[in-house]
């Protein structure tokens, strides 16, 4: 808590922008606009549909690696809990996430240019 109050401290001084005052008292001039922080819409659109063809593609992998890709990808399980959910031990389980990764990469490399162009359409 300490460390926080003396970062806060040293701080330089934040300005107070008010979105819907203008910054002068002058009638001309414009409000202040502040830059967008958050991804453009374009890169998430392509986040997106890259999302989309990685889960379609991941569907015809072969059914172990399938199995164990989705768990631990989509569902966010940790290694240790995808062996004791699929009752196979963790080095199997490493071995055939790598090999599925491999698979997947090389299909989503060969797609990565027709899945940009539609984005830009």
């Amino acid at each position: 808590l300490n460390r926080v109050r003396n970062h806060l401290r040293h701080r330089k001084v934040v300005r107070w922008n008010s979105l819907d005052m203008k910054p002068n008292d002058d009638e001309d001039s414009m409000p202040i606009e502040f830059a967008e922080r958050g991804p453009s819409f374009t890169h998430v659109l392509e986040n997106k549909m890259e999302l989309q063809a990685l889960e379609k593609e991941a569907r015809n992998l072969p059914t172990s690696y399938r199995a164990i890709f989705m768990l631990h990808y989509f569902q966010d399980l940790s290694l240790d809990e995808v062996s004791k959910r699929l009752g196979r031990p963790i080095g199997t389980i490493k071995v055939y996430l790598h090999r599925a990764r491999r698979i997947l990469y090389k299909k989503m490399k060969q797609q990565k240019p027709a899945i940009l162009s539609v984005a830009r359409v």
